[in-house]
């Protein structure tokens, strides 16, 4: 599997082949660079622009039912002037098109969001996307760009090599999370799994890989699912199809 593109919400990565490193060179070389690894699993872009369906599927969310609800999504990847990505997540309802969020990914690290509703910036981080148990925060990966990135360890998720780094914000108050821990795939420089803590240490949110599936070519992220153990609540984000678009 020479080319796997690894989706997670908020965009598609582009995992690149490497060559892994045998236990001695990995013995010899200084601690990797966490704010390196975090910037690498976040804007490793695929090139091109791409349109997917994707349909979230939500259990518990502050309701007593059973029955889960399902709300139809639309994902864009564009390419706009200056290397900036751009990815927009948008309801698949013909009348609900203007709810959701533009995510812009700028070379220098910057994270811009905006309301599609409004087209100005989103306000409110943790307003709640589409009945979901994701916040416009989680959708924005945000945490890989905060200033704050400490590199913990080698570890072995699924059967995969990760980099296990923690995340903190610059400063209090600007985000729901007090740190956020992640598991990147070292030869794909993918994000498999994060765990994100809340103010009292407790876990708030928990965002997990669970399967692939090759789309138009090109193997992608088939489902993401997403805990909220204060909510009682899960979202599974399941992509049902991808072109790439000219």
């Amino acid at each position: 599997m020479q080319r796997l593109i690894f989706f997670l919400l908020l965009g598609t990565l582009l995992l690149p082949a490497a060559s892994p490193l045998s236990a001695q060179e990995n013995e010899r070389r200084s601690p990797p660079d966490a704010r390196i690894i975090a910037r690498e699993a976040l804007f490793a872009l695929p090139p091109g622009q791409w349109d997917m369906e994707a349909v979230l599927i939500t259990r518990g969310n502050k309701t007593d039912s059973d029955t889960p609800t399902e709300r139809a999504l639309s994902i864009q990847l564009r390419i706009l002037p200056g290397s900036t990505r751009e990815i927009i997540y948008a309801s698949a309802n013909v009348n609900e098109q203007d709810e959701g969020v533009r995510v812009r990914l700028f070379r220098d690290g910057a994270i811009k969001l905006i309301d599609l509703n409004t087209e100005k910036p989103a306000r409110n981080l943790q307003a709640v996307v589409m009945e979901s148990a994701f916040t416009i925060e989680d959708v924005s990966l945000s945490f890989l760009s905060w200033p704050k990135q400490e590199y913990l360890a080698e570890e072995t998720v699924r059967g995969r090599r990760c980099w296990k780094i923690r995340s903190r914000p610059g400063s209090p108050g600007v985000s729901a999370y007090t740190q956020v821990d992640s598991w990147i795939d070292q030869t794909y420089r993918a994000l498999l799994q994060a765990t994100a803590f809340n103010s009292a240490k407790q876990v708030a949110k928990e965002f997990r890989v669970k399967s692939f599936k090759e789309f138009d070519g090109v193997w992608m992220l088939k489902t993401l699912e997403l805990l909220a153990p204060a909510q009682q609540s899960r979202s599974r984000l399941e992509i049902q199809a991808a072109r790439k678009v000219d």
